[in-house]
């Protein structure tokens, strides 16, 4: 699973860029809010792919 991390960062990053892009251009939401709603989209993924995809431990 450790080998897929990098795509799903990728993921990620367009998930939090495709947020952005929406308040942006969108008009669906204020500017602060599209900043704050794609760095969120961003730190709560990161935190995700790391969490998920690090290998159990082994005794």
């Amino acid at each position: 699973m450790r080998q897929k991390r990098k795509e799903w960062m990728g993921v990620v990053g367009a998930l939090g860029l495709a947020a952005f892009l929406l308040g942006l251009f969108g008009g669906i939401y204020s500017l602060g809010m599209a900043i704050a709603l794609s760095v969120s989209v961003w730190a709560v993924g990161a935190t995700l792919v790391l969490a998920l995809t690090d290998p159990p431990e082994g005794d």
